[in-house]
């Protein structure tokens, strides 16, 4: 199976949302590194989903809008563990 140094996925997409995406990945591969992003609000609110994410082992989240900077900042990171 091919595995990613680094996943930047939404949370809200037309036909998978973000949360089954993370699911899938870390259900493969323990140890892979993802970052996730909504703009959106869900049941629970938006930042409710993003610290569930970070629970089960997404790596970094973000809320729309962020700084690019940041995002760049955190995929350099993950990529250099």
């Amino acid at each position: 199976m091919h595995t990613s140094d680094l996943v930047i996925t939404d949370l809200f997409m037309l036909e998978k949302d973000g949360v089954e995406v993370a699911r899938s990945l870390i259900k493969h591969d323990s140890e892979v590194k993802i970052i996730a992003m909504s703009g959106g609000d869900s049941v629970g609110g938006r930042k409710d989903v993003l610290e569930v994410l970070e629970d089960f082992g997404v790596r970094r989240t973000f809320g729309k809008p962020f700084r690019i900077a940041e995002v760049l900042e955190a995929a350099e990171a993950l990529i250099g563990e």
